[in-house]
């Protein structure tokens, strides 16, 4: 008889334990059903996804990475002179030059490479993006490093961070055109065209 007992409390144990699990249970099953549904209608948006009206300016960008030094400044400087130069560029719908720069860049440095430039050229358009390079993870034993750490950050800015900066997105630029500080354009290369 006790055997039936025990059978009978271990039915009726679990009969609580299972209306304890209903409610748990239920609300799982509705979860999922939401978040499919969810799905399914994000992809079906997906599939009728437009892409926004590109703005009529121009495609591409032409991007740099000053150092917030005089040096630098002047290598900018003389580049943005080469590409106006001797880079065949409509002043209509010349490219923009996009010049990214740490904190330390001051707005004085900034009003001299405006003013050298816009000097001999009235048209082009020059825009500034401040960049970080934020990190609390300092590289294990940087002495065996064979570049330092800022060497690093700056590899990572070209090889990724750039195309989804904020500037580049909202440009809806189709193409970047990398040029360092110390690069320019020079007569030759009006031969090849």
């Amino acid at each position: 008889m006790e055997t039936s007992t025990d059978n009978l409390v271990n039915f009726y144990f679990i009969q609580i334990q299972l209306d304890k699990l209903r409610r748990p249970l239920l609300l799982i099953i509705v979860m999922a059903v939401t978040i499919y549904i969810a799905y399914i209608t994000t992809i079906t948006v997906n599939y009728s996804y437009k892409p926004q009206q590109k703005h009529n300016g121009p495609r591409g960008v032409i991007v740099t990475l000053l150092r917030s030094t005089n040096r630098s400044i002047l290598l900018t400087i003389n580049m943005i002179h080469s590409v106006m130069k001797f880079h065949s560029i409509n002043s209509n719908s010349s490219y923009p030059f996009l010049i990214f720069h740490d904190q330390n860049f001051t707005s004085h440095m900034r009003q001299h490479l405006l003013s050298c430039v816009l000097k001999h050229h009235k048209t082009v358009s020059i825009l500034f993006a401040l960049i970080h390079f934020p990190t609390s993870i300092l590289p294990y034993n940087m002495s065996n490093a064979k570049h330092g750490l800022g060497y690093r950050f700056m590899c990572r800015f070209w090889t990724y961070d750039v195309f989804y900066h904020p500037v580049v997105k909202d440009g809806q630029y189709d193409y970047l055109m990398r040029m360092d500080a110390d690069s320019y354009f020079s007569d030759d290369n009006r031969q090849y065209q």
